[in-house]
């Protein structure tokens, strides 16, 4: 069985099927923005959006092979330096419930049967 990698699985599934089919050197700017909103709206499994930092790394893979390509395969120009980058470097701080927080929490439910998780035995 193949172990796929993070960068992998993005290039193969975020990376639209309209990219695929194209030369590198036929995607325009236009076709960029269209890609980043496309990304930016898509909500995943869960029905959440995508985190401002994994748009960012989506971003800057799909960044990463237009450079490979101008330096090694001739490409004249990175369609990607000239539109505005998704998603953030940074992400937003993480809440935490303190020890008694959650305690608390934990006690309030405990007697509750539709708030215990399926634990295997």
């Amino acid at each position: 069985m193949k172990k796929i990698t993070t960068k992998e699985h993005i290039i193969e599934s975020k990376v639209p099927s309209y990219f695929r089919d194209r030369r590198l050197a036929g995607i325009s700017p236009a076709d960029i923005l269209t890609w980043q909103t496309e990304l930016v709206g898509h909500c995943g499994k869960n029905g959440d959006k995508y985190s401002k930092t994994y748009l960012r790394t989506v971003n800057n893979i799909l960044a990463s092979i237009f450079n490979h390509a101008v330096c090694y395969y001739g490409l004249e120009s990175n369609p990607m330096r000239k539109v505005s980058k998704i998603g953030s470097a940074k992400a937003d701080e993480m809440q935490f419930w303190a020890k008694d927080e959650h305690l608390a929490f934990s006690e309030e439910t405990m007697d509750k049967p539709t708030s215990r998780t399926n634990r295997q035995k």
